[in-house]
C-alpha cells in the first residue's frame, strides 16, 4: 500500500537552519483552483515545480490532463525555438491555474522543486536543493535553491494561490 505524505518534509542539509523545506504540503477541497505564478528565475540549470495530489483518489486537473502529478519546467533563457507571429521568441508563460479533484471531497497536495542539468537528469531533496516558505497576502512563496554549498534561494521563485 502506497503511503502518501501528510507534513512537511524538511532538509537536513543545512544544519544552521531549520526552515528549509524539501517538500511542501497545503491542504485543499475538491474542486478547489490553484494559480502558480513564477515570479524569478535566476539560475544556469531548469528550473521545475511538481505538485503531486496525497491521496489514492486525487487528481490534478491542468491544461485538459488529469493527473496524479507532473513538473513544470523553467529557464532563465526562456523558450527555445519558440517564435510568435512577429518572428520575435515568445516569453514563457509565468502563471498557470489547474484545479484539485477529490472523490474524497477534500485532501493535500505536494509540491516541491528540481532542477535539470545539461544532459537531461533531474534532481530534488538533495545536494543542497530546497525552498524557504514565505506566507504573504494570502500566498505561499517559495524561494528555492537548485544545489551547491552557496544557497541563495532565488535561483527560483514561485506563488501558490488557492482560490
Amino acid at each position: 500500500m502506497v503511503k502518501y505524505r501528510t507534513d512537511p518534509i524538511y532538509s537536513d542539509e543545512f544544519p544552521d537552519r531549520n526552515n528549509v523545506l524539501w517538500t511542501d504540503v497545503v491542504n485543499l477541497k475538491n474542486y478547489q483552483m490553484i494559480k502558480l505564478t513564477v515570479l524569478e528565475i535566476n539560475s544556469r540549470f531548469e528550473q521545475g515545480v511538481s505538485i503531486a495530489p496525497q491521496s489514492p483518489k486525487g487528481y490534478i486537473e491542468f491544461r485538459e490532463l488529469r493527473t496524479k502529478g507532473f513538473y513544470l519546467w523553467f529557464s532563465s533563457q526562456g523558450p527555445k525555438k519558440r517564435t510568435g507571429a512577429s518572428g520575435q521568441p515568445e516569453k514563457a508563460p509565468r502563471e498557470f491555474l489547474m484545479r484539485y479533484l477529490s472523490k474524497e471531497g477534500e485532501g493535500k497536495v505536494s509540491i516541491w522543486n528540481a532542477y535539470k542539468r545539461p544532459d537531461g537528469k533531474f534532481y530534488h531533496h538533495m545536494n543542497k536543493s530546497g525552498m524557504i516558505l514565505e506566507k504573504k497576502d494570502g500566498k505561499r512563496i517559495y524561494h528555492c535553491n537548485d544545489v551547491g554549498e552557496h544557497a541563495t534561494f532565488d535561483k527560483l521563485v514561485f506563488s501558490i494561490e488557492i482560490i
